[in-house]
């Protein structure tokens, strides 16, 4: 029933949605190609099914003066859908990453939301620009209609570099993101099961950093990342989180294999202050499905 479900949710994202999925925790953007002439054009989509740990299904946006949300009595997410498009140039680099919840226990859709950056390579390593992101409650508005970000943004590669394994080259690289929000309507502080807090004393956001070790081979591909959030200046919270996908192949799955990952993911959370109104820390374990979709064969065309 489980897989059913997730399955006939997968299939009206694609076919119906006009816009879908993650989960609570910060994202990053992919990394960013030099294109030197043309346009480059790619997308895929990932369903992530949860199977051990808290995960909320629904938004809590700052408000509500009295109402007090109680961590035990949120819904589960029970899977996240998130599709990623990027258009990438020369001079300009444009990501989407539209994403909702499945909560546990019925079939519906609890919250929508958009994260996009608008990014300038400045040089081979770094680029510099934009992010908004916004989320909403639209099947429960209890804990107020969603929230809204805007920040700059700059993103690093640091190191890169190749490796051969199984006669094939791979790659592994380091990098920084960091944001400083314009407006920070969204709780630093991660939600648990023992959060206890009023809905006007959630705070916003002031800045992120995210650092990320990633590797990508012919087999596969896997991360390990950390987000530090501020409500101030010292840091508020700190999430890991880990995931390895696994490419079947065309041995298993034909031409299908070659463009899916299959593999674990573990993220871990935890609140350094003001942990007696929203708990000390959660976990969270399940599996990601992500289907890569081939590249538009007209957007990508070389220019004559």
């Amino acid at each position: 029933m489980r897989l059913f479900r997730l399955l006939l949710l997968a299939t009206a994202f694609l076919t119906v949605s006009p816009v879908t999925a993650r989960a609570e925790g910060p994202t990053w953007p992919s990394d960013g190609r030099l294109v030197v002439d043309g346009w480059h054009f790619d997308s895929e989509v990932t369903v992530r099914t949860d199977w051990f740990g808290f995960e909320a299904a629904q938004i809590i946006s700052a408000g509500g003066e009295g109402e007090l949300v109680d961590g035990s009595q949120l819904r589960h997410a029970d899977a996240e859908v998130r599709l990623r498009a990027r258009l990438l140039g020369r001079y300009l680099h444009l990501e989407l990453q539209p994403y909702t919840h499945i909560p546990n226990g019925v079939i519906m859709i609890t919250t929508v939301g958009l994260e996009a950056w608008l990014l300038a390579p400045i040089s081979d390593r770094v680029r510099v620009g934009f992010y908004h992101h916004s989320s909403h409650n639209v099947s429960d508005r209890t804990f107020g209609g969603g929230t809204d970000m805007n920040a700059l943004v700059v993103d690093g590669s640091w190191l890169e570099r190749s490796f051969r394994w199984q006669e094939d080259q791979g790659r592994y690289r380091f990098r920084t993101v960091a944001y400083w929000f314009l407006k920070g309507m969204s709780s630093p502080y991660y939600l648990t099961e023992d959060t206890r807090v009023y809905r006007d004393r959630i705070g916003e956001t002031k800045w992120r950093l995210q650092l990320l070790f990633d590797a990508s081979h012919r087999f596969g591909a896997g991360q390990c990342g950390a987000v530090l959030q501020a409500e101030e200046w010292a840091p508020a919270s700190l999430q890991i989180q880990c995931a390895i996908g696994w490419r079947p192949g065309e041995v298993f799955l034909g031409q299908l294999g070659e463009h899916l990952l299959i593999g674990p993911f573990y993220n871990y959370r935890v609140n350094f202050a003001r942990i007696g109104e929203f708990g000390r820390d959660a976990h969270l374990f399940g599996l990601n499905f992500t289907l890569l979709f081939t590249d538009d064969a007209v957007v990508n065309a070389k220019r004559p």
